[in-house]
């Protein structure tokens, strides 16, 4: 899975949920011009987390506050004159929505201060329901707006969020929604205007 999207060179990082790699593995999925920082998966009901950054980038991994319900990824990534934070998130499906807005508020207060900051995952909370409403309103209550109203997932639901802070709303350019044959949500491809 990760080698054929990699394979294609062309973008400056990737994040995946669900990665399904365990900590004896992750060697097996380096590539030549990619690092990587793995969150891999244990036997205890987690599913790992990846995240695939151009060699040539710096990227250090950042502290999160330990939380029960999610399972998540920080990652700095050092650009020219900036900095963007990503935070990668995966809420199992049993989790409830007070549990993800317990949790998620918990990373929110710990990075308040952090400026230029992208949330992303799969909250497998569908976006375009009104089930989804007090997930929004408390990202708004950060500063956080959801970007995208497409579908990410082939039941026709929007499971897999990004929100943006304020200060970046205006550097992304477009989002692209495609369809994969490794997995029942769609490859979510998010422009930036940033160079590296």
């Amino acid at each position: 899975m990760f080698k054929q999207i990699l394979s294609h060179n062309l973008q400056m990082f990737f994040f995946f949920t669900e990665a399904h790699i365990y900590k004896n593995q992750t060697e097996l999925y380096s590539l030549p011009t990619y690092q990587h920082i793995i969150k891999p998966q244990d036997r205890n009901n987690s599913h790992g987390l990846a995240c695939y950054i151009k060699r040539n980038m710096q990227c250090p991994e950042i502290p999160l506050p330990d939380v029960t319900s999610l399972e998540t990824l920080g990652v700095e990534l050092i650009i020219p004159n900036s900095t963007l934070t990503f935070i990668v998130i995966y809420k199992p499906p049993k989790v409830t929505m007070a549990d993800l807005l317990r949790d998620l508020q918990i990373i929110l207060k710990a990075i308040d201060n952090v400026q230029k900051t992208i949330i992303l995952g799969d909250f497998n909370v569908d976006a375009l329901a009104a089930e989804s409403q007090p997930l929004k309103h408390l990202m708004q209550q950060f500063t956080f707006k959801f970007t995208h109203p497409g579908t990410t997932h082939n039941h026709g639901s929007c499971l897999d969020h990004v929100y943006l802070p304020k200060d970046i709303q205006n550097m992304y350019n477009c989002y692209t929604f495609l369809p994969t044959y490794f997995s029942d949500h769609f490859y979510v491809h998010l422009q930036l205007g940033i160079s590296a």
